[in-house]
């Protein structure tokens, strides 16, 4: 997204460039949120999107998500930061029991109403020199947990009740050994190919259309990004991807 008000809202909000510019700068804000593009099929040609929802490729998310850990474990901040990935969707059943619940203002009796009771749950992973190699943590953490330990670490009051009994996703670091300060070997692929999913229906050109555009590109359609004076542009690989050269799709002339 272009801004058409940049003073105003570069501290808000930026391409997703920008982050991989201040990363290898070593001048990353204290907290950053990183999202993928949302876009799918429409006016950016299949295999664009990174957000992993049909009929986007998911190996072009990989690919984004590649880029954004490579970036955040070769910058200066990476000795004394923390990187966590996590999903907005479900990832199954929550086990063989029921979901607990959580203190939440919006607490109700009718389960159809009840924000308190936790969902299914999602991966979660922790890239830091601060957490323990190849460890699995057993707590239960919601996306509050990460609310939590940000409120801790600045001294903030909590949001709302929830974040206040949420469990501080940073007791699952390891603070009593050494930091290690040298980033693990993850997977770099030289070249990345990624195409829209051919599916069926309605065609685009090189791809199927989804039947339903993805919830934040309402966002676009109502006007909400211009009230907020936000110039929409659908995705760019270039500003994308941190080596958008690696990627090899049909979009692609």
């Amino acid at each position: 997204m272009r801004r058409r008000e940049a003073a105003r809202y570069n501290a808000r909000s930026s391409p997703v460039s920008q982050y991989y510019e201040l990363a290898a700068a070593g001048q990353l804000p204290a907290v950053s949120f990183v999202d993928p593009n949302y876009g799918g099929s429409v006016g950016e040609g299949p295999g664009v999107s990174a957000d992993e929802h049909p009929h986007g490729d998911v190996r072009a998310g990989q690919a984004f998500m590649s880029d954004v850990v490579h970036a955040f474990m070769s910058s200066p901040q990476y000795k004394r930061g923390a990187l966590f990935i996590v999903y907005d969707e479900w990832g199954g059943f929550f086990d063989h029991v029921r979901p607990p619940r959580v203190p939440d203002l919006r607490n109700d009796r009718d389960v159809n109403k009840d924000y308190g009771q936790m969902g299914f749950r999602i991966p979660a992973i922790a890239v830091s020199p601060y957490v323990q190699r190849g460890h699995v943590e057993h707590t239960i953490y919601g996306f509050e947990s990460i609310l939590k330990m940000i409120s801790y670490r600045f001294g903030l009051k909590p949001l709302n009740r929830r974040v206040a009994y949420a469990h501080n996703i940073a007791r699952s670091f390891d603070w009593e050994s050494k930091p290690q300060l040298t980033p693990p070997k993850l997977p770099d692929p030289p070249d990345v190919v990624s195409q829209a999913c051919p599916g069926g229906g309605a065609r685009s050109a090189g791809g199927a259309q989804r039947a339903k555009e993805h919830d934040l590109m309402s966002l676009v359609t109502s006007g909400y990004l211009d009230r907020l004076g936000f110039d929409y542009q659908p995705g760019d690989p270039a500003q994308m991807f941190r080596e958008p050269h690696k990627l090899q799709s049909a979009y692609r002339p």
